[in-house]
């Protein structure tokens, strides 16, 4: 069993992909609170430290992962949910 950090701005579009992840037994916190505290004061969480994988909603621009990504440890599992394939792959994504 892990444990799984959802970011979103919108919790209610993550319900699906947080119920399969439930069913195969991780422990997951969806969070859109998170989200804006980290990127709105621009420090580290240590709540982040105790998730095995991090799981980047396709709510969450471009823009704004760039930024979350330099907050993030670099220690982490970080994914990135996606409807479609991205035009180019970010360092610091690994799936």
């Amino acid at each position: 069993m892990g444990s799984v950090l959802l970011l979103t701005k919108n919790i209610l579009v993550e319900q699906k992909l947080q119920a399969k992840l439930q069913r195969l037994n991780y422990e997951v916190f969806c969070c859109s609170n998170m989200f804006y505290l980290i990127t709105q004061q621009a420090k580290r969480l240590p709540m982040i430290n105790y998730f095995d994988y991090i799981i980047l909603s396709e709510t969450i621009s471009e823009n704004e992962l760039q930024q979350l990504l330099t907050l993030l440890p670099e220690s982490k599992i970080i994914l990135r949910k996606l409807e479609k394939e991205p035009e180019k792959q970010l360092e610091g994504i690994h799936g």
